[in-house]
């Protein structure tokens, strides 16, 4: 229909995917309901079935690909620190320009107060003008449990951060769910008027794989820019030095090597 403008295209496809990742019905029936206005048992019923089987045939090709992965594995465990700290640190880490959101992703609370400075500098800089703490995965923070974004919202209110810009998103488990979760939460928010750039705030080593996943899964209109904290360049020259950032790298290494056989992003140069 005509009145069905891109962003709105956008915001339906998304909400697709996200149905896709709803196996139980319990959740289809709140998804449902409170996004789409109704449901029938027999609807639910042939869209869980449907999942069934594209579940299958997902699960018959990751047992095919995981044959090959060993092989792959070997092949990039060959690389130098030098060549893994090219493809992980590939996209570079901004803050200069202004944008309107600064999606804060979520990890373990050890990672919070890293990624919540990075927000606040873009956020005193006069960057952002909001910041979307995601993530709904909760771990024990001061004492109780607490999602990743409610979590970090703590974080950025000792922080000074004022609580009317703070727009926690707590459903997403995954880096990709991020992104489409906070492109629902942009959505009902601010039906994407006046929004134009949107900031990723992550750990350094995380950055660019997050950035891809922003730019295929957000909506294309968006321009998407990475911020990884003003340490970034101290974490990219010495993460080789402690043996836990050196796994984080090469498990970043491997996972961006299957975004480019997937597509979503292009083979990088090393």
């Amino acid at each position: 229909d005509k009145w069905l403008e891109p962003p709105v295209w956008d915001f339906v496809e998304l909400l697709v995917k996200s149905l896709r990742e709803k196996t139980e019905e319990a959740d289809l029936d709140t998804i449902l309901k409170t996004t789409l206005g109704g449901y029938t048992r027999k609807s639910v019923r042939e869209y869980i079935s449907l999942l069934r089987r594209q579940q299958y045939d997902m699960q018959q090709s990751f047992s095919q690909e995981l044959q090959l992965s060993q092989t792959e594995r070997e092949a990039l465990s060959t690389l130098t620190n030098e060549q893994k700290t090219r493809i992980v640190f590939f996209s570079p880490s901004e803050g200069e320009e202004a944008g309107e959101v600064a999606l804060l992703l979520g990890s373990d609370p050890s990672c919070w107060q890293e990624r919540c400075s990075a927000a606040a500098e873009l956020y005193f800089a006069g960057k952002v003008k909001y910041i979307m703490p995601t993530g709904g995965v909760c771990w024990e923070y001061n004492g109780s449990m607490r999602s990743e974004a409610d979590g970090m919202r703590e974080v950025l209110l000792g922080m000074g951060i004022p609580d009317e810009v703070i727009l926690p998103e707590n459903e997403a488990r995954t880096t990709m769910e991020n992104m489409i979760y906070c492109s629902l939460q942009l959505y009902r928010r601010f039906h994407y008027a006046n929004i134009q750039t949107v900031y990723v705030v992550t750990s350094p080593g995380h950055l660019t794989r997050s950035v891809v996943l922003a730019k295929h899964l957000l909506p294309h209109h968006l321009r998407i820019l990475g911020y990884g904290g003003s340490a970034y360049a101290q974490i990219r020259d010495h993460w080789q030095e402690t043996q836990k950032s050196s796994a984080f790298v090469s498990g970043e290494v491997f996972r961006l090597h299957s975004l480019i056989d997937r597509g979503f992003l292009e083979d990088i140069e090393y």
